[in-house]
């Protein structure tokens, strides 16, 4: 073998040992790799939890007054209108007199609403002093109903009252020519239902 093939022959051996140190160096570990790949984990899924079930709504019942509460109610109404639409001009000074006669059957709120002077269209006038001459009794006739009246509660019940007056005296019985319509309410007290409210 000549001296130019044992040089070619060292050049290659010298160049394949080159290329392979380089290959090993650059080639990853397959350990390595393996350690370099995170692990993918899922999240612990939570069990679903039953629903609650809807608490129960009670139902708010408005008491409802019985039989005997109307009766009472409208007894009282009747007898507070009664009382205080029955005058006597010779010796009461107005009307309100009569109002005060029948605060038994008035709310203390009412009462002390009722107790400031009438006016003259339910008062003192000319018609008052013609009376008082006359030395009439001026009585009141009643009626109840609940025409459009708001539904009865245990705590109020609400009427409409018709008042028809009449003049009387020792000759005759004459109408009063107006009739007077009254909104009103009763409310249960510690003596029995009263008049709470009056609206002409």
């Amino acid at each position: 073998m000549s001296v130019v093939a044992r040089r070619l022959i060292a050049v290659l051996v010298v160049v394949v040992a080159v290329v392979a140190i380089a290959w090993s160096c650059s080639s990853p570990d397959p350990d390595d790799a393996a350690s370099a790949t995170p692990e993918t984990t899922s999240a612990p899924i939570a069990p679903a939890l039953p629903e609650p079930d809807p608490l129960p709504v009670e139902a708010t019942e408005i008491p409802t007054p019985t039989n005997s509460d109307a009766a009472a109610a409208e007894t009282a109404i009747r007898q507070a209108l009664t009382t205080s639409f029955t005058w006597y001009p010779s010796t009461d000074t107005s009307s309100t007199d009569a109002f005060l006669r029948a605060r038994r059957w008035f709310t203390d709120n009412l009462a002390a609403q009722l107790s400031t002077p009438a006016t003259t269209e339910r008062g003192p006038g000319t018609q008052w002093e013609q009376w008082k001459e006359e030395d009439a009794e001026i009585t009141a006739t009643v009626s109840i109903g609940c025409s459009g009246c708001p539904a009865d509660t245990a705590e109020r019940i609400y009427r409409v009252a018709e008042i028809t007056q009449s003049a009387v005296t020792s000759d005759a019985t004459v109408p009063v020519d107006s009739t007077t319509t009254v909104w009103v309410s009763a409310v249960p007290t510690a003596v029995g239902w009263s008049v709470d409210t009056l609206d002409f």
